[in-house]
């Protein structure tokens, strides 16, 4: 069953194949019913959060906010946990073209993030940006969450931030404002648009796949 994710044209989440994604979604949250209250913290967490993060990729980002809050209330004081959930509560609201409400998680979970998680809260603040068509702040934070990934080192995660700070450049470009760097990429370019699916390793390299039933659903790697 077809559970992936890939982009559209703003570099946003869409399922591959919406119907069974759905499904693989309502299955979530069945599990989570049966769960009840005597679950543990963690399984309940990473439930809500991949709900709420499937329900942004189904554009039901009113009910995404609702499951993602959930999460972020018993995410604790884990670092980490805090800032994928406000990563993923800020894409709600982005997702929904509301920058405003979007903005202050965006910036929480960038001040929040540990060393591993940086890049992934720069790459999102710079997304963000872009819709606010702020396009210099983009760069630069595109540019520092590129440095970052290429420290670590994975392929598919610079292959994103390269993807992304194209886009950036195209879009700053179009409105006649000039880019601050001119660097260039070397090596195969990124895939883009429709038919770039994603790994199964969730957007915050942890809880990317959550499953029951034998139903998953994937996050991208962004």
């Amino acid at each position: 069953m077809s559970t992936e994710v890939t982009y559209d044209d703003r570099l946003r989440m869409v399922p591959v194949d919406s119907e069974r994604y759905a499904a693989a979604v309502e299955q979530m949250k069945a599990d989570l019913e049966r769960l009840g209250g005597a679950a543990e913290p963690s399984a309940v967490f990473k439930l809500l959060r991949a709900i709420g993060s499937g329900l942004v990729v189904l554009r039901a980002c009113g009910e995404a906010v609702s499951y993602l809050e959930r999460a972020l209330a018993v995410a604790g004081d884990d670092p980490g946990r805090r800032t994928a959930v406000l990563i993923n509560l800020a894409d709600a609201h982005r997702y929904a073209d509301d920058f405003d409400r979007a903005e202050p998680l965006n910036l929480e979970a960038l001040d929040l993030a540990p060393a591993r998680l940086r890049d992934f809260a720069l790459q999102h603040l710079a997304k963000l940006r872009i819709d606010q068509k702020r396009f210099r702040e983009a760069e630069l934070l595109l540019l520092e969450a590129l440095e970052r990934r290429r420290a670590k080192g994975d392929a598919e995660l610079i292959s994103s931030t390269e993807l992304t700070l194209r886009r950036c450049r195209r879009e700053s470009a179009m409105r006649g404002l000039p880019a601050r760097s001119s660097e260039t990429f070397t090596g195969n370019p990124p895939p883009t648009g429709a038919g770039w699916r994603t790994s199964p390793t969730g957007s915050t390299g942890s809880a990317g796949r959550a499953s029951g039933a034998g139903h998953a659903v994937r996050r991208g790697r962004e």
